[in-house]
């Protein structure tokens, strides 16, 4: 039996735990150790996840204030202008090349007015440009024709020509009729003529006909017609 006192205790501690929350109302019960885990638990995730935000903005931080700004670094001063990056860094400028001089293209002499005159008769104008340029280099006057019948009108009402070049294979008139008439005329029958073709079977004919003084397959030796070219101006000039 318990006295007046000890009953009075009882009932103010009675009163004591009623009035605390339910989880602490356990701490004089059996469950004080598994509702101890609870508040343990309920209390510290919360604390280990902002433990961790913390820790990686701390990381953040010291990553970011680690590397000097471009402005710090040594010869990496950065600015813009017009709009673009542009950065003082020796190793982002461009390299520097020499410049080198263009060389002076070659532009052969004009032909002195007295220089022999060439006639030139192809229907390939390829042929005549190489020609033209190759002779006109060698300090020759050239004038073009683009067949026979082209060619002799121009030997009938103009100066003569110290040589004759023609195409054997042309229109209007080939190069077989151009000889033909050329030395047929007393005006004309001294005129040096160099033949040039690409036809094989043509090269034989050239041989039997006079005043015919070279024959040259395409393509043709520069070196070896410049020579001939010459060597009949010479003849031509002497007449």
């Amino acid at each position: 039996m318990l006295d007046v006192d000890e009953t009075s205790q009882l009932r103010n501690e009675r009163d004591v735990i009623n009035f605390l929350p339910s989880w602490l109302q356990d701490f004089s019960g059996a469950n004080v150790r598994m509702h101890l885990l609870e508040v343990v638990n309920s209390s510290l995730f919360p604390l280990a996840f902002l433990i961790a935000i913390a820790i990686v903005a701390l990381v953040l931080i010291d990553r970011t204030g680690s590397h000097p700004r471009p402005a710090d670094s040594p010869g990496g001063a950065v600015r813009r202008r017009k709009g673009r990056r542009v950065t003082d860094s020796p190793s982002a400028l461009p390299p520097l090349t020499p410049r080198v001089p263009a060389s002076p293209t070659f532009t052969p002499p004009a032909p002195q007015p007295n220089a022999p005159l060439v006639v030139i008769a192809d229907d390939s104008r390829l042929v005549r440009i190489k020609l033209s340029r190759l002779l006109t280099a060698a300090g020759f006057r050239v004038a073009e024709a683009t067949n026979g019948q082209e060619a002799l009108d121009m030997l009938q009402r103009g100066e003569l020509p110290s040589v004759l070049i023609t195409d054997l294979e042309m229109p209007s008139m080939d190069g077989f009729e151009l000889i033909a008439a050329v030395h047929g005329a007393i005006e004309t029958e001294h005129v040096p003529i160099v033949a040039i073709t690409a036809n094989e079977d043509l090269q034989a004919r050239v041989g039997d006909l006079s005043g015919v003084y070279g024959i040259f397959r395409k393509p043709w030796n520069d070196r070896a017609l410049i020579q001939r070219v010459r060597a009949l101006s010479v003849v031509a000039y002497a007449h």
